[in-house]
């Protein structure tokens, strides 16, 4: 194990004996569940993102309010997480829901889609994995210089131990509540699996091998509104969406030593290809690579 992870993983240890007890997580939709929370929608620590810098993006809107991020995978899917679409048994009616795309702004007015059909996993809900969803379109979006898709790994490809972009219109300060509606970004490492399990099984929370985290540096990282958001590697020249934005411990958003924790996107390949039928040959694939720091 690299010094870093080493020093990593003592001080995670020694933050976690000195914090109080956790035993569940924080899903990061709080927009969602109580409807007087007005949360300031950015990264923590981020930097405001440039125009057409992550143009893949999408605002994703509940019943007029804005709830979490999401991304394009094809001109006519998003992909986004679970928890943003279900809150009881079943998906939320579409009809509920529009986004907004290539936009800066969380609330548009650019690009306004509509949704035709929810699909979430649905082993969703059993525990802390399978948070992932897909939403298909009304209507495909026309792809221009502000409106793309990203790709997806293929089945199993790892990325750990590297940097990777996160990306959101989530809360930008712990305890943040004054509106700031553009879209935010911020790089954080990856640590290798094997360290965030470590650091989650000591607060009782399973990480597994179909999660990826990112993170653990003070003041900086994902929280509210930033659910659904990808977790963004580059494979030369390509973006690819390693993660979604799933959940935090209950130490809360940007916390050193924890990372966030991101459903790893590699591990439902197949369900997506499953779930989208002919439409999964619209999504662009980057080849299987184990990738890691040099």
């Amino acid at each position: 194990m690299a010094f870093s992870q080493v020093a990593l993983l003592l001080a995670a240890l020694v933050a976690l004996v000195q914090s109080r007890t956790f035993n569940d997580i924080v899903k990061m939709d709080r927009m969602i569940t109580d409807p007087d929370e007005e949360l300031s929608p950015r990264v923590i620590g981020g930097r405001d993102a440039l125009d057409k810098e992550f143009p893949w993006m999408v605002a994703l809107h509940y019943q007029g309010r804005f709830v979490c991020s999401s991304f394009l995978i094809t001109p006519k899917v998003l992909m986004t997480a679970a928890h943003c679409v279900v809150f009881g048994r079943e998906p939320e009616d579409p009809k509920h829901y529009n986004g907004y795309a290539g936009t800066l702004g969380r609330d548009g007015p650019d690009t306004e889609i509509q949704f035709s059909e929810i699909i979430a996993h649905t082993e969703y809900g059993s525990g802390t994995e399978y948070d992932i969803a897909l939403m298909k379109l009304k209507e495909p979006v026309a792809l221009n210089d502000g409106i793309q898709t990203i790709c997806l790994p293929t089945k199993d490809s790892l990325y750990e131990d590297m940097t990777a972009q996160v990306i959101g219109w989530g809360v930008s300060e712990k305890g943040g509540r004054e509106s700031a509606k553009f879209l935010q970004t911020a790089t954080e490492n990856v640590p290798t699996n094997s360290l965030c399990g470590f650091i989650y099984a000591i607060l009782g929370i399973p990480v597994t091998r179909r999660h990826v985290c990112a993170g653990g540096e003070n003041n900086k990282g994902i929280c509210f509104g930033d659910s659904g958001g990808p977790l963004v590697a580059m494979n030369e020249t390509k973006p690819i969406a390693i993660g979604v934005a799933s959940f935090v411990s209950r130490r809360g958003c940007a916390q050193p030593f924890v990372p966030a924790v991101y459903t790893r996107v590699s591990s439902y390949i197949d369900w997506v290809n499953e779930k989208l039928g002919n439409d999964a040959s619209q999504i662009c694939v980057i080849p299987t690579q184990t990738r890691r720091r040099g």
